[in-house]
């Protein structure tokens, strides 16, 4: 880690040990997070939280223990569906194409979430 990455790190610990945990990003599970991180992108997040009730609305996201489940039906998803439920956050085509590349490469590098957030977070930056 850089020297000022060792900053920021001993900032971000004294700010977490001080306040706790802000609960800024919204999302019920790691799974929603991160597809809510790559829906968010160029687009306001009223309209990401359409698409993540559309995705909701198939079962998707329900609890944490299921986000491998999630995962998999994700990538089961035909690309014209997954655009359609995430139509509202813009860029519906992309953003799809987006998601599968990004499901297809946790399932077929590491099976499963829990193995992946494993790694540290500066290799999975690197491999993203």
């Amino acid at each position: 880690m850089t020297p000022s990455g060792k900053t920021l790190l001993a900032l971000y610990n004294r700010l977490f040990k001080r306040f706790g945990p802000q609960h800024w990003w919204p999302g019920d599970t790691p799974l929603e997070i991160a597809v809510g991180a790559v829906l968010t992108q160029n687009t306001a997040w009223t309209n990401v939280e359409k698409a993540v009730t559309n995705l909701k609305s198939e079962g998707l996201f329900s609890n944490a223990s299921r986000d491998d489940d999630s995962l998999q039906e994700l990538h089961d998803m035909s690309h014209e569906e997954v655009a359609r439920l995430i139509r509202p956050a813009g860029y519906f085509n992309i953003k799809a194409k987006r998601l599968e590349h990004f499901i297809r490469w946790i399932i077929e590098k590491y099976g499963s979430l829990d193995r992946m957030f494993e790694r540290p977070t500066g290799e999975l930056r690197q491999e993203l």
